[in-house]
Formats: structure tokens, sequence, C-alpha cells
């Protein structure tokens, strides 16, 4: 039996793939941007521990005076 026969179109016995492609570069460009975002998350955590534990070195000998106070 001929795919004529059947009612069906050769491009879509050959490559149904290719039908679906916008929709797939559309959700690896989510998942791309996604990824982006969590790397920029990532990295600004650490730039905020580090900023946190410079400042909490430089007023140690602040904080170690006020709590000798008390």
């Amino acid at each position: 039996m001929s795919p004529g026969a059947t009612g069906l179109k050769w491009s879509a016995l050959i490559n149904p793939v290719t039908r679906d492609a916008p929709r797939n570069r559309l959700h690896l460009s989510i998942v791309e941007a996604l990824n982006a975002f969590l790397i920029q998350v990532r990295e600004t955590e650490r730039n905020l521990m580090e900023r946190d534990m410079y400042v909490y070195e430089v007023c140690k000998p602040f904080l170690l005076l006020m709590n000798c106070n008390q």
C-alpha cells in the first residue's frame, strides 16, 4: 500500500520532527535563559557572601570592643 492510498503525505512520513522545530527552539531558548539566570543568581550569592565576610573582618575589632564594654 502506498502512502498516497492512506492519505498521508510523504513529508509527514519522512521527518515529523521538522514540524516541531520551532517549538523545540523555543523550549531550548527557555532552558538556556533559565540556566543563565541560575548562574547569575549563584554568582550573586557568592559575591554577597564574600562581601559579608569582608565586612565582618573589617568590623571585627569594633564588634569585639562593643562586646567587651557590655
